[in-house]
């Protein structure tokens, strides 16, 4: 190889590399609209294992750029329906960026004390990794993974777990109530 040709590939390699970095972040809108699935959990709580989850909920994301909102409606099982929320970020598949990537999620609240009573933040704490694929300009999509969680049950023994994630798209458009990309204070 001639002096010119290696003074012009050291010349040419930072800017191939920082294509590459911006083509990694870049997104498209590949995980947007309503879920529908099913959690299947694991968990240990004052010394028994204990197995629930399985029942069809309904999960709402809203996207902006590589940040996720994501809100899981659960049913009314006697004592009201809720919504668990969560803050997530999309990393897309560099060789498909544009239907398939990772997603690395938070539920909001989530601190570094597990198991902390009696704080503003004595709630449960979760951390979940998710895979995710669509078919582009299709509502066809998947997002599966796991979370890992910790629960400190005011006053009694903390629960810690671990929860399957199982979801196919049924609708691409952007949720009618749209989910928070970043979670309050």
């Amino acid at each position: 190889m001639t002096r010119h040709r290696r003074l012009l590939m050291l010349a040419v390699a930072p800017l191939l590399l920082i294509g590459v970095r911006v083509h990694a972040g870049t997104s498209a809108a590949l995980a947007g609209g309503t879920w529908r699935g099913v959690m299947k959990c694991t968990a240990f709580y004052a010394g028994t294992k204990e197995r629930y989850g399985g029942d069809t909920l309904t999960v709402r994301i809203t996207q902006n750029g590589t940040h996720l909102g994501i809100a899981v409606d659960y049913p009314d099982y006697g004592s009201g329906a809720w919504t668990d929320t969560y803050a997530a970020i999309l990393t897309p598949d560099l060789a498909k960026p544009s239907s398939n990537g990772e997603v690395a999620l938070v539920h909001c609240g989530t601190n570094d004390r597990l198991g902390e009573e009696g704080g503003p933040n004595d709630v449960f704490d979760e951390i979940g990794r998710m895979t995710i694929k669509v078919k582009p300009e299709q509502v066809k999509g998947s997002l599966k993974g796991f979370s890992i969680y910790s629960d400190p049950f005011i006053g009694s023994e903390t629960e810690v777990g671990s929860c399957k994630w199982s979801f196919k798209r049924v609708d691409a458009a952007p949720p009618a109530d749209p989910v928070s990309v970043t979670c309050p204070d």
